[in-house]
Parts: structure tokens; sequence; C-alpha cells
């Protein structure tokens, strides 16, 4: 049988879209040690009750704007992998779509680039983060399996990207080509995969 959600959690979850959206763009704005709740809550049109309730605390609010930017890049950059037909193919499309995804929101990059050490502080108890860096594991595992890749611990190396794009999305200013530090990374890991 097919269900359908009820109106209630159809309201809850547009509702938790919408702080979480404004959370975003509230975080990129200010940076998140200068973002209030008010700030919040203003830029997302509901009432402070719906924030409290939704998301509880700014804490809670970083946490789902994180987790949140992860999947919109998981999807992605999966999708990216797993048209790959070499090692080459596999390391550049992830970091370029990574980085794609991320700059192409501004509110995204800008949210990165702000709140870089509030990100990494809560980055390594997500879930979602564990998720991502594991898909891209799997990938890697693949390719050694399939010998097109030498022996590596993929778990690092999947770590290491993810790091890197991170650390690189935190750096770029607004005149710097994504597309340019995507294929800087590739050709840095590449080289160093080689050599490995």
């Amino acid at each position: 049988m097919d269900r359908k959600p009820n109106r209630r959690t159809e309201i809850r979850q547009e509702n938790t879209r919408i702080l979480v959206l404004a959370a975003l763009r509230a975080f990129a704005t200010h940076g998140y040690e200068n973002t209030t709740i008010r700030d919040i809550v203003e830029e997302s049109g509901l009432s402070r009750g719906t924030f409290y309730n939704y998301l509880g605390d700014k804490p809670t609010a970083l946490r789902a704007v994180t987790e949140w930017v992860v999947e919109q890049l998981r999807e992605e950059v999966r999708q990216a992998r797993h048209q790959a037909s070499s090692v080459t193919e596999l390391i550049q499309d992830a970091f370029v779509t990574m980085i794609d995804v991320m700059v192409r929101d501004p509110h995204v990059v800008n949210f990165i680039r702000m709140n870089g050490q509030a990100v990494r502080s809560i980055s390594g108890d997500l879930e979602l983060v564990h998720a991502a860096t594991s898909d891209l594991a799997m990938d890697l595992e693949r390719a050694i399996h399939a010998g097109l890749l030498s022996r590596q611990h993929a778990e690092w190396l999947a770590a290491a990207m993810v790091g890197a794009t991170i650390e690189v999305l935190t750096r770029l200013e607004p005149d710097d080509d994504p597309k340019e530090a995507a294929l800087y990374l590739a050709h840095i890991f590449l080289n160093g995969i080689r050599q490995a």
C-alpha cells in the first residue's frame, strides 16, 4: 500500500526545510559565532517558537545545515564516480563534482568559507559525513581490486580527499576559479597515488 505522508508530517518537513535553509543563509552571511537565533528566525519568516520546536538551538541548526550540504553533495558525487571509466576520471570527477556542488549556491560556499572551524568541529560526529566518505572509499576499494589503483588505504584516501576539498573551499576567494581548484586537487592526489 502506497501511503502518503499526513498533512502534519508535510508541514513539519516543510518548516524544517525552511529553517535549515534560513540557517544556511544566516551562517553564510554572519558566520556561526555571530549568528543569533533571531537572525535565523527573521530569515525564515517563521516564529521563534517554531525554531525551538524544530531545531532547538544554534548548534543543532549548524548540524542540520551541514547535513543538508553533505546530502546535496553525496548523491551527485556518487553519480559522477559511477560514470568514471578510469582512476583518473574517478579522482578528478570526485573533486570537480564536490567543488561544483558546493560553489553552485553562493550561500553554501560562503557557509563553508565563513564557518570552516565550526563545520570541522562537528563533521567528525556526523553519520552522513562518514557515510559519504565511506561511499568514496568503497569506489576506491573497487578500483584497487580491479587493478586500476595500487594498493592504498581506501578509507584514509577518501577522508583525505574530503578533508582537502573542505580546506581548499575555506580558502577560495570570490574571484578564484573553483574548477581550477578541483583540478589542482585531482592533480596532487593522482600524482601522490601513482607514487605510493
